[in-house]
């Protein structure tokens, strides 16, 4: 019962909204390139990777960019 509602067959976790959900995808670029800007070595990386190094960064402009891109993911999939 965890599915995406937009995107089909894939399970909506962390790591879906964060790098993957179709319905984010102009907003996660925004994002990454702020991410990539200060570590471009995250865009060579393993998802998983990514995704942990992105929630574990002590990085300000990244961790004020990802609530921002969490609050904006949850807006768009309360429209």
């Amino acid at each position: 019962e965890r599915n995406c509602l937009f995107c089909p067959y894939a399970v909506d976790d962390e790591l879906h909204l964060l790098l993957f959900c179709s319905k984010n995808r102009e907003l996660r670029d925004q994002f990454l390139n702020i991410v990539f800007d200060y570590h471009p070595e995250i865009a060579e990386m393993h998802h998983l990777e990514q995704f942990v190094s992105i929630m574990a960064s002590q990085n300000h402009a990244i961790l004020q960019a990802l609530g921002k891109y969490i609050f904006e993911s949850f807006k768009i999939r309360n429209i």
